[in-house]
C-alpha cells in the first residue's frame, strides 16, 4: 500500500515577508508551481503561486519590496500526512492542483505533486522500454 509520505518531497516553503524577487527565484530552483506560506513554527498561512506572482507583477507590484503575506491565498488546501494517497490524488483532479501541501500536527510536513505520484506509480524501468 502506499503511503502519503511515500509520494511527497521534502518541505519547502518561504515565509510571509520574503519579497516576490525571492519568492519568484524559490519557485524557480525548486520546479514547483508555488509554494507554502509559512510561520517560524512550520504552520501554514498561505499559498503562492507562480501565477499570484504574475498577476501581481503586471498589476505593478514591486518585486523588492512587495511580500507573499500581501498577495498569497489565505485559504489554501491542503492535507494530512495521515490522509489516503487515493484522496489527495482525487483533490488534484477535481481542482487541477499540480501540488498540494501535506502536514503533520498542522505544521508542513512536504509537498506531494503530480510528479511525485508519478514516480512512486511507474515501475520501475517503464521508462526504458520507451527510450528504443
Amino acid at each position: 500500500m502506499i503511503r502519503t509520505q511515500d509520494i511527497m518531497h521534502r518541505r519547502q516553503a518561504v515565509r510571509g515577508e520574503t519579497t516576490l524577487r525571492d519568492v519568484a527565484y524559490k519557485i524557480m530552483s525548486t520546479g514547483y508551481p508555488g509554494l507554502p506560506v509559512v510561520n517560524e513554527q512550520w504552520e501554514i498561512l498561505g499559498i503562492i503561486t507562480e501565477h499570484d506572482l504574475i498577476k501581481a507583477m503586471k498589476e505593478g507590484a514591486d518585486v523588492d519590496k512587495t511580500r507573499a503575506e500581501e498577495i498569497m491565498n489565505r485559504s489554501p488546501v491542503t492535507a494530512d500526512i495521515e490522509t489516503p494517497v487515493e484522496e489527495i490524488i482525487d483533490l488534484m483532479i477535481e481542482n487541477r492542483f499540480t501540488m498540494i501541501p501535506i502536514t503533520k500536527n498542522n505544521r508542513l510536513a512536504g509537498i506531494a505533486s503530480r510528479d511525485s505520484v508519478l514516480e512512486v506509480y511507474v515501475e520501475p524501468g517503464i521508462w526504458s522500454y520507451y527510450s528504443d
